[in-house]
């Protein structure tokens, strides 16, 4: 099988080789009733999509799952917990789970619930124990659920907390080191979680960004978000960086700009834009090497149930000097020889989760890399 190696080489000077040409396409659009602030995971080859407040201000139950096959969508059943919207979501080991938010009688929740897809039922888990709440964040880490902020009508959140499906329970972690928030965006790249914009009580809209440590449980502060700052803005991971985008901002602005986070260089840079209508409150998920994301309202308060694809493909930036760097065999088989016409005093290997593969130390200008025992579930993308 071919493998997927993004590659950081440090010569006499450090620079990148990697860049990422990135579009998006319309799909066939969403199937359910035009809604925002719907919830959306993934789990193996397919989506889904449901819950969220519709056209006629009625909060939803229902649930949609897109095969990107063949671009369908199929309604599978109802969410077991209340009609809601501003829940969260995130998916484990071949199930989803949705759990937070504000239901139809007013109550904010904190409530979880289990899908499974191969028998399309849902199970209600143990609940977060802690206060319901709308507006959270939620992310995955080896096998884990977080999920933290949010604002309960009357009081804001910093608190995380970690579920173990395994054992069908809760732990508490550190707080998240920002202000208290709601309507943040968050993601996860690796063993690492992040949480930024959002919004505070009064008028206070945010930008700054927080990187989470899950070995260590420990936050730090990183590179502001470059965009504007803004609330209800969708967060999602893809490849070997993460994307916040869309959203309303400071200037009452809706948007549909797009910016990717690399964590290796803790560096922002700007990604395609949406070429659909400015929104906020859109839902996504991820599906192998392709985000999908859509629904939200606009600036004339219209519910939208548009449906996009969103390709990020890394690949060598062309240069002059074509010897700089080069890789051979191609494809990768179970070895690879970096060769370039610089010396090459260190060479960094990373799979498509952010996970190092290798990292080896040199003096020279070609490095041969064993890769008999590394992970192999990635595709090359090399030239």
């Amino acid at each position: 099988m071919k493998k997927a190696l993004l590659l950081i080489c440090c010569f006499f000077l450090c620079f990148g080789i990697c860049n990422s040409q990135n579009y998006w396409v319309q799909k066939t659009t969403f199937q359910g009733i035009q809604r925002d602030d719907a919830v959306g995971f993934s789990v193996g080859s397919k989506g889904f999509i449901g819950t969220g407040m519709d056209v006629g201000f009625q909060l939803k139950n229902d649930f949609w799952q897109y095969d990107p096959a063949n671009d369908s969508w199929t309604q599978i059943a109802d969410f077991g917990g209340t009609p809601r919207q501003y829940c969260v979501s995130f998916s484990i080991n071949g199930k989803g789970y949705v759990l937070t938010g504000i239901d139809n009688t007013g109550q904010y929740r904190n409530d979880i619930w289990e899908y499974e897809p191969l028998s399309n039922v849902w199970i209600q888990k143990s609940s977060l124990p802690a206060n319901g709440r709308s507006g959270a964040v939620a992310f995955c880490i080896n096998s884990k659920g977080y999920v933290g902020t949010g604002f309960d009508g009357t009081n804001l959140y910093n608190d995380l907390w970690e579920y173990d499906p395994a054992t069908d329970s809760w732990l508490q972690k550190m707080d998240f080191s920002g202000v208290e928030r709601y309507v943040a965006s968050g993601f996860s790249l690796g063993d690492k979680g992040f949480i930024g914009t959002g919004k505070t009580t009064g008028t206070i809209i945010l930008k700054d960004f927080y990187q989470y440590d899950a070995v260590n449980n420990s936050w730090t502060q990183k590179q502001d978000f470059p965009g504007t700052p803004r609330f209800s803005a969708e967060g999602f991971s893809l490849l070997q960086f993460g994307y916040i985008g869309t959203g309303l901002d400071n200037a009452g602005r809706y948007n549909n700009d797009f910016w990717a986070y690399n964590q290796f260089t803790e560096t922002w840079s700007v990604a395609a834009a949406m070429p659909g209508t400015s929104r906020k409150g859109p839902a996504s998920f991820t599906i192998n090497d392709k985000a999908y994301l859509g629904t939200g309202i606009d600036t004339t308060n219209t519910r939208l149930n548009d449906w996009w694809e969103y390709s990020s493909m890394v690949g060598m930036n062309e240069y002059d000097d074509t010897d700089i760097l080069s890789v051979a065999p191609v494809p990768v088989t179970d070895f690879c020889v970096f060769s370039s016409s610089q010396i090459i005093f260190s060479l960094e290997l990373f799979d498509m989760q952010g996970n190092t593969v290798t990292s080896i130390r040199t003096k020279d200008k070609h490095v041969e890399v064993s890769l008999k025992t590394k992970q192999k579930e990635c595709i090359y993308t090399g030239s």
